[in-house]
């Protein structure tokens, strides 16, 4: 009867050690979701600059090439 309490013990330390496992995956599943998302957040609006800060630049492009032609 010792060794089945023993393999018992020995089973039910790996389970919670295997729920540990899955608590921790899913927790960094989410967290990837999440950075993911961010990531992504932060390319979009790098992207809205850059073709705001290149808008701005052809402008004065043409106010320099006016001023030029003047």
């Amino acid at each position: 009867m010792p060794r089945f309490l023993a393999r018992k013990s020995a089973l039910d330390e790996q389970q919670r050690k295997l729920e540990a496992l899955r608590q921790r995956t899913n927790d960094l599943a989410e967290t990837n979701k999440l950075d993911h998302e961010k990531i992504s957040r932060d390319a979009q609006n790098a992207m809205s600059q850059a073709m705001a800060d290149a808008a701005i630049v052809s402008y004065v492009r043409k106010i320099i090439r006016f001023f030029k032609e003047s």
